[in-house]
């Protein structure tokens, strides 16, 4: 075999006096084992000569290489052993053992190197993946396992690279004493530690069957004992197949193996050195004995095993046939998670951070202007609505610079560029476009005027977080109190008196992290905020058309009159009769019209204040009051306490210049 090595440089300090102090035994079992190539004492290129002045080595090889009979030998396994004591300085695993190109990389394989005392450093090179045994800074005596032969890294089959370096330069161990015995030329050296004993031979291999190798293609003698000193009573070929009959490692042979096998050949019976022999299976393996009972069945599963029995995976069935296990059938594996409720890829969790894209918009449009699509979450094994979606707006928003209607226009139809008609009207927006009709927020209008678009509007914006526990989506997109927890009682973390919760009775804190909002509280106009948490907020300069609630004072309706009935604020206008009133409007007490009630005659109340306004409570039931309020054919029912108080408010009304901005209570 032979191997190319690159090995590092170390600066060892030592000294020639010291150099001798330490010797090496034969890092390897002599039985299998022999030289294939020693170190090239002549460095100059293309010219070669080993140890005995031969050539049983390649130019510029710098140590020596032991074969082990092929890759049979290697998968039978073969230790490398420390060649004296030391400290391991250096080490590698990991790499492919098979290579038989001769360069690959990296270069020295799997590999062990030991500083011994005297600075002398010895090289074990192509290991077998896996094998190594032993770390950096591991102690390690004379004899101790480092790793198996393989062929990795530059090497063209299995064998041993066993080099000497002093002051980082390689040397050969059979010029300079280095082994304890370095033994015959193209023999082994001893294997005795120095100091020690020679240990034990190893026992045998326990193959049954062998075949006969490294004969140079000439024949074996067979001895009739395990001795090569014992002549010959036949002769075996180079390749032939062998049953082993009994084995021994108390032989001797002239490389000084000690392990032998007892064979037939031809009809004469004798021994043979393992040195020149492989274990094969030449002689066929016996049988297998059957893996099961024909008709026995027993539990399977084929998917991953940190996935049996969860989820939706479940154990299968295989049943015995011929001795073999039949294939496994009924087991069920993972599969892509799909949003179902249920634990799809069997990891235990169900339908983990599934998402996917959403669009709800007219083909074509994706893509276009403001236009892009959403994502949909899995909860619960359903696909929530789409969040983040920006759809076509039902037309252009006008002067923002987009492409609202996603129609690859900008601003069409808008005063910008000379369309806009006085009294055009349009719908507006002015919060993000894909939040829009989501949830409570709604698009306004605006009106041109004087070749302008006036404010928008009646438009709902979102808030600016999601508030949680109302049941509403406050910032429109799409969810509903996401993130939130529901709190079963009634909280009221800002003290304003609203709070948030099952619990709550009355109207509940539109956020309750902010005492300045709640239902009852004053709404400033154009911040953004809805502070009384009712329709967003109201842009400054709009004004209630008459009928809206919630005035709090004249300035607020465009009409200039604001009135107060039965705790209820609308905007309202004067009047004298109801033909001057909206329809669907009564005239009350010929002061102001408001919005009639639904009530039909007959129907049950307590007071007049559950009436329409041309009805009063009479014998609890809501009767036509025109006749006992104008003619005198019947006697006004008594006025209560609240129809009084309206009566003296509109009186004071008429009696204020028009240019009067208080908060009327009629």
């Amino acid at each position: 075999m032979r191997s190319v090595v690159f090995l590092g440089v170390l600066w060892l300090a030592s000294t020639s006096s010291a150099w001798a102090q330490t010797q090496f035994r034969y890092p390897m079992t002599t039985s299998g084992t022999y030289i294939t190539a020693y170190r090239d004492n002549d460095r100059n290129s293309g010219t070669m000569k080993d140890w005995n002045g031969g050539k049983k080595t390649y130019d510029n090889h710098s140590g020596s290489d032991y074969g082990i009979g092929g890759f049979p030998g290697m998968d039978n396994g073969v230790w490398i052993v420390a060649g004296a004591d030391g400290t391991v300085d250096a080490a590698s695993d990991g790499q492919a053992d098979r290579c038989t190109s001769g360069s690959c990389s990296p270069c020295n394989g799997n590999y062990v190197r030991i500083r011994h005392a005297d600075g002398k450093q010895t090289y074990y090179l192509h290991m077998k993946k896996g094998s190594v045994k032993v770390k950096v800074g591991q102690q390690v005596k004379c004899g101790d396992q480092l790793g198996l032969v393989g062929s990795s890294g530059c090497s063209t089959g299995p064998h041993l690279h066993f080099q000497v370096n002093v002051n980082s330069t390689s040397r050969d161990p059979f010029l300079n004493s280095d082994w304890v015995d370095r033994g015959p030329y193209l023999g082994h050296p001893s294997t005795q530690c120095k100091g020690g004993t020679t240990p034990p031979p190893p026992p045998p291999p326990t193959c049954d069957y062998i075949k006969t190798a490294r004969l140079g293609g000439g024949d074996l003698n067979i001895r009739p004992s395990s001795n090569t000193s014992q002549p010959a009573v036949g002769t075996v070929p180079e390749g032939t197949c062998l049953k082993v009959e009994a084995r021994t490692n108390t032989g001797q042979d002239i490389f000084g193996n000690t392990n032998w096998f007892k064979i037939t050949h031809n009809g004469k019976t004798g021994w043979i050195s393992a040195y020149y022999a492989d274990c094969s299976d030449c002689g066929g393996a016996p049988p297998p004995p059957p893996e099961c009972t024909a008709g026995q069945t027993q539990a399977c599963y084929t998917g991953p095993a940190e996935a049996r029995g969860k989820g939706i995976c479940k154990e299968g069935k295989r049943t015995c046939s011929n001795g073999k296990w039949g294939a496994c059938e009924g087991s069920v594996t993972p599969t892509n998670e799909e949003c179902d409720g249920k634990d799809n890829n069997c990891d235990g969790k169900v339908d983990e951070e599934l998402s996917r894209q959403c669009y709800s918009g007219p083909a074509g449009t994706l893509g276009i202007g403001s236009c892009q699509e959403g994502i949909q979450l899995c909860t619960n094994g359903s696909w929530s609505a789409c969040i983040g979606e920006v759809a076509p707006s039902a037309q252009e928003i006008c002067d923002n610079g987009k492409d609202d209607n996603c129609d690859g226009k900008v601003d069409e139809g808008c005063a910008s560029t000379g369309q806009c008609t006085d009294g055009q009207t349009q719908e507006c927006f002015t919060g993000p476009i894909d939040r829009a009709n989501v949830g409570p927020c709604k698009a306004g209008k605006q009106t041109c005027q004087g070749g302008k678009w006036g404010t928008c509007q009646g438009e709902v914006l979102p808030a600016a977080s999601e508030i949680c526990a109302n049941g509403i989506d406050d910032n429109c997109n799409g969810a509903v109190d996401e993130g939130c927890g529901t709190p079963t009682n009634c909280e009221d973390k800002d003290g304003d008196g609203y709070g948030v919760g099952a619990a709550c009775t009355g109207p509940q804190d539109c956020n309750d992290n902010d005492p300045n909002i709640h239902p009852n509280a004053t709404e400033i106009c154009g911040n953004g905020i809805d502070e009384d948490c009712k329709d967003g907020d109201r842009p400054c300069g709009s004004k209630k058309e008459i009928g809206e609630k919630d005035c709090k004072s004249p300035d607020d309706c465009k009409s200039g009159l604001c009135v107060t009935l039965n705790g209820e604020n609308r905007c309202s206008t004067r009047c004298t009769e109801r033909a001057e009133c909206p329809a669907d409007y009564d005239c009350i007490d010929k002061t102001a019209c408001w919005p009639r009630k639904t009530t039909t005659p007959n129907t049950a109340c307590k007071t007049d204040q559950e009436c329409v306004a041309t009805q009063i409570c009479q014998s609890g039931k809501c009767i036509d009051g025109s006749s006992a309020r104008g003619c005198g054919c019947h006697a006004p029912a008594p006025a209560s306490s609240d129809h009084l108080f309206f009566l003296f408010g509109l009186l004071l009304l008429l009696l204020i210049p028009r240019r009067s901005s208080h908060h009327t209570k009629p």
